[in-house]
């Protein structure tokens, strides 16, 4: 992966870490940070790994990172809008 963040290049990365039936906001909130630090965008799947829904997790539910919305009008520090995949 860093070659393509060396490259200048947005890397996208899935973890199945919410479980439905026992949500942890502590494995996603942990799961984003580590993925922030590293420069990577975070993306917290359900745990059934169909990636059939969007999941939103927000501080209403006590999460220090929320997920992002498909055009929520949330800004990335990059600057682009999340659902906004013009620059890809």
């Amino acid at each position: 992966m860093q070659h393509y963040l060396n490259a200048g290049n947005r890397v996208i990365t899935v973890d199945y870490v919410w479980d439905p039936s026992t949500p942890s906001v502590a494995l996603h909130d942990d799961f984003h940070a580590r993925c922030i630090t590293e420069g990577l965008i975070p993306y917290t799947g359900v745990s059934d790994r169909d990636l059939d829904e969007i999941l939103v997790i927000g501080a209403g539910q006590g999460a220090v990172h929320e997920q992002p919305k498909v055009n929520s009008g949330v800004i990335f520090t990059d600057g682009f809008e999340s659902g906004d995949t013009s620059a890809w």
